[in-house]
């Protein structure tokens, strides 16, 4: 019984651990930056995702993650690996696309497609016509 609660006390935790997954797919919610209560005097950069329809978040005071965030938009899915420790800690974000878009993008290339067709077919019919016989 104590094993269950220890798990659900684990599995409740807002906080993603890389070394569980790594790398964490989720839909980016935003970033706040903080103070870092372990290293008072310093900031650090808190990031909020949704993963499995649950609000999770990883901090780190890397200032290339916080570059790489300034291409990512909120509602966004994007992938987030993190490689090395301590100070060589790197995160590579990617942002995923998203399977309705490219739904909806292959739908309009088709439709455009289609009417540059008819365009033809009407170049073509006019051409026809407007030859003396």
């Amino acid at each position: 019984m104590a094993a269950d609660d220890l798990k659900s006390f684990i599995g409740e935790s807002i906080f993603i651990k890389f070394s569980d997954v790594n790398p964490i797919e989720g839909t980016y919610l935003g970033y706040n930056i903080e103070d870092d209560q372990f290293n008072p005097g310093t900031k650090k950069l808190v990031v909020a995702m949704s993963i499995d329809g649950k609000e999770k978040r990883f901090s780190s005071k890397s200032t290339r993650l916080a570059r790489a965030l300034l291409d990512i938009e909120v509602g966004q899915k994007i992938s987030v690996e993190r490689t090395g420790q301590l100070m060589k800690t790197n995160y590579t974000i990617k942002v995923l696309e998203d399977e309705d878009k490219k739904d909806e993008d292959k739908k309009k290339v088709k439709e455009k497609t289609e009417e540059v067709e008819e365009e033809r077919e009407t170049e073509e019919e006019i051409e026809i016509e407007d030859i003396p016989f």
